[in-house]
């Protein structure tokens, strides 16, 4: 097979992306949109067709060909949305789309091409094998593009629910929450997550799940979440939760299980305040009692490890061994706390649980950022407000303060405004938002 190239204006040189023998590539978007908008798709711009066809103008389709179809959108603001479609050539000449990507922020055009164009995908690597080599080639594509192809590749032809992802030395930090919305959370280095106010497909391999209380944008999402991994044949679940909601909860999954005529085995625990789970011999997740309008938990992750007694220091290694192996115990146990979660509640759960400011991580709520809030009427429903932050700011200890759930009253930019105008230093740069 050969490449098609589109047809450059007249004067302008011919524009020919650098795609392996057996590929081929269509660009349909306008030059002239892509100037209004700002952000250069390809770094060719003078040498783009002025066309908004799929195939230039006299050219027969390949059969079985794979290219990207880009396209300017012609919607009331042309510059808000680029689609890009990945496509494949039917036998007889029919285009195929495989996917369509839109990003509706030029600046950010870092996610488009995720769910297929990396190698890892069969259909791709069989029949372009040099995909990753092209998107790599200076002067192919735009740079931000180039990042996107080169990332994290999930195989996954669904558009998922909104995740951001944070990675902080050995953690990675998942998910997504707006108060009165949606919240859900995952730690995929611990396996496990917290609150299911919806469930992004891929956190569906997440077997442990900590509900912080029965409020709809924290639970509305388990029925789903245990009938999928039920369909997907995996393992029923462990989901914790505060006891006083589990016998709803419970009631909640069996209609949805007579609606739905199938199962959702699951294994639901309830939890007190101070009762631990251990997870694995390295984890411990101790349960904390927070300060809501209904019964509610918060989750302290602690680390344990064994470190050798004091007496012990310097003692030669063989009598150390001789003691171990008969019974004498040589070793004691640290516990480490590496992540805090406090779902919604008052800041007074931070006050009540020192080991909270110690945490390596703390995901907390910061929903109101605005002085025309009352504190008072904040704390009645059991929520925080900026103050309770700046109030407190010389007790937090911790290396990194992930402030979320912010007040759908609230646009991201006047979070920030609000926020690095009382905090200009944020916390000392530990001061994350999750927007």
């Amino acid at each position: 097979m050969g490449v098609v190239v589109p047809r450059a204006p007249a004067g302008k040189p011919a524009w020919r992306p650098g795609f392996a023998a057996g590929c081929a590539l269509t660009v349909s978007l306008s030059a002239a949109g892509v100037r209004r908008s700002g952000f250069p798709i390809l770094n060719d711009l003078q040498s783009l067709p002025e066309c908004e066809q799929s195939f230039p103008p006299g050219t027969p389709p390949l059969p079985g060909a794979f290219f990207l179809r880009c396209r300017a959108s012609h919607s009331v603001k042309p510059f808000r949305t680029h689609p890009i479609e990945v496509v494949r050539t039917a036998r007889r000449g029919t285009p195929v789309p495989l996917g369509v990507y839109a990003n509706r922020d030029p600046q950010s055009y870092n996610r488009p091409f995720r769910r297929v164009l990396a190698s890892g995908s069969p259909r791709f690597r069989d029949n372009c094998p040099d995909l990753r080599g092209f998107a790599a080639r200076r002067g192919s594509m735009a740079p931000s593009i180039q990042e996107a192809i080169l990332s994290e590749h999930e195989d996954n032809p669904l558009e998922d629910l909104p995740v951001r992802r944070l990675k902080y030395r050995s953690l990675t930090i998942e998910g997504y929450s707006r108060a009165a919305f949606q919240t859900y959370w995952r730690i995929p280095e611990f396996r496990l997550g917290f609150d299911l106010g919806n469930q992004p497909w891929r956190f569906m391999g997440t077997p442990n799940w900590f509900i912080s209380h029965a409020h709809i944008d924290h639970i509305a999402a388990l029925p789903a979440y245990v009938a999928r991994r039920r369909m997907m044949k995996m393992e029923p679940p462990a989901i914790y939760m505060p006891e006083e909601i589990v016998e709803g909860v419970q009631r909640v999954l069996h209609a949805v299980s007579r609606l739905d005529r199938g199962r959702l085995p699951c294994r639901i625990e309830g939890l007190t305040p101070g009762q631990e789970i251990e997870l694995s011999r390295e984890l411990v997740v101790q349960a904390v009692a927070t300060y809501h309008t209904v019964p509610s938990l918060g989750y302290l992750v602690w680390e344990r490890r064994r470190k050798l007694l004091d007496e012990l220091v310097g003692q030669p290694e063989a009598k150390i061994r001789e003691m171990a192996l008969s019974g004498v115990a040589v070793s004691r146990e640290v516990r480490i706390p590496r992540l805090a979660y406090l779902g919604d509640s008052r800041i007074d759960v931070l006050d009540a649980n020192p080991d909270l400011y110690q945490a390596e991580v703390l995901i907390m709520e910061l929903t109101f950022v605005a002085s025309k809030h009352r504190k008072e009427k904040i704390y009645k429903f059991g929520h925080v407000h900026l103050d309770d932050l700046i109030e407190r700011r010389e007790r937090f200890q911790n290396s990194l303060i992930v402030a979320s759930h912010f007040s759908i009253r609230y646009h991201p930019d006047q979070v920030e405004r609000y926020v690095r105008k009382r905090l200009p230093d944020m916390l000392d740069s530990r001061l994350y938002l999750w927007l």
